[in-house]
């Protein structure tokens, strides 16, 4: 632990210090419930934010990272025989934006994003009375976009760049950037996974 805090400013190395003592002696007391198990919740999280700022800082300090070491690997996404009701479920669930959908476009297939607002004016905006939406959500998403359900580009790179060449691409958008190794999409990087 120790060598992994040194990379944190001394503040924030004495908090995590502090903390970790404070996990470790509550983890065997028999006062686990209530207040006090919110209380040590609370402490945790900032405890193991703490563990990945410092993993980050060590990481960011090297120069010979791949946009595979950053990525989050075996993203989610929408197949185009799945339900609107399960695309939609899946965006909640995991709190998702976008979600990266593979469409065929002449004789290549192409990945493309789904948002959210996407979704929220295909069941919301587009349906005049409640059946409509009904309808909708039981529609499979190809039938979806095939009634208009609107997809948007995206931004990809290879698994095998530098980490330098993925930060232009990010700049300036909060869409993913999608990852590939060939044609295969083997992850996806947005700016929160790096800041």
């Amino acid at each position: 632990m120790k060598k992994l805090l040194i990379s944190l400013p001394n503040d924030e190395m004495e908090k995590a210090h502090r903390l970790f003592h404070v996990v470790k002696d509550a983890r065997n007391d028999a006062v686990h419930q209530g207040a006090w198990a919110r209380h040590m919740a609370q402490h945790m999280v900032q405890l193991f934010l703490l563990f990945e700022e410092a993993l980050l800082l060590k990481l960011m300090k090297r120069t010979d990272l791949f946009v595979a070491d950053v990525m989050v690997t075996s993203p989610v996404i929408a197949e185009p025989w799945q339900l609107m009701t399960h695309v939609r479920s899946a965006m909640l669930a995991n709190s998702f934006s976008y979600l990266p959908v593979k469409v065929k476009r002449g004789v290549r297939n192409k990945w493309m994003l789904l948002s959210d607002s996407a979704v929220l004016e295909w069941i919301y905006l587009k349906g005049d009375i409640k059946d409509d939406r009904k309808d909708q959500l039981s529609m499979r998403l190809s039938a979806a976009l095939d009634m208009g359900l609107r997809l948007e580009a995206t931004r990809s790179i290879a698994h095998d760049r530098k980490l330098e060449d993925l930060l232009p691409k990010l700049k300036g958008h909060s869409r993913p950037v999608l990852v590939k190794k060939g044609r295969n999409l083997v992850g996806l990087v947005t700016a929160f996974d790096i800041i």
